[in-house]
């Protein structure tokens, strides 16, 4: 069950992804590949400080470039005059990974870096720990997400925009 749910929000992102950059094209906007660095932080809007993923929106203000996402791009201006687009991501990367998204359950006999970066022995040690209100503080906690990079008919039919 909760494979299907993070497939599912793994698929909205990606479908997301495809539709914003239908509109930015639709617009005449150029989007541009950006690519993205090995340990490069994420991107915060400059206006409604949320994280914009993949499809950045450029424009310089006071002699910096500032990232924003589509919402806060579109009421600056609606044709989105002025702003360069830049794509992290290519959609057949995305789709890749959507495609070969695995869950693996770390095993009991598997240590794992945990909550508070200290090692614990089973899933149910990392629960407790998050019940006591302690934060994550390492890389995995009761499961590893692991994925690969292939395109099957059956994802492109539902990306497919209507």
């Amino acid at each position: 069950f909760s494979l299907f749910i993070q497939r599912n929000c793994l698929l909205r992102t990606i479908r997301q992804c495809a539709l914003i950059l239908e509109f930015v094209k639709s617009k005449g906007v150029e989007v541009r590949f950006h690519g993205r660095g090995k340990n490069e932080a994420s991107h915060y809007c400059g206006q409604c400080e949320i994280e914009v993923f993949n499809v950045l929106f450029i424009r310089e203000q006071e002699k910096r470039h500032v990232v924003h996402c589509m919402d806060c791009a579109r009421k600056q201006a609606p044709g989105l005059e002025g702003f360069v687009c830049l794509e992290e991501y290519r959609m057949s990367e995305l789709i890749e990974v959507f495609d070969h998204f695995v869950l693996q359950p770390v095993s009991r006999t598997t240590k794992a870096i945990g909550w508070k970066g200290r090692l614990m022995t089973s899933p149910q040690e990392g629960r407790r720990d998050e019940r006591r209100g302690l934060k994550k503080g390492g890389e995995t906690s009761d499961v590893a997400l692991t994925h690969s990079l292939t395109l099957t008919s059956a994802t492109r039919h539902r990306l497919s925009i209507q």
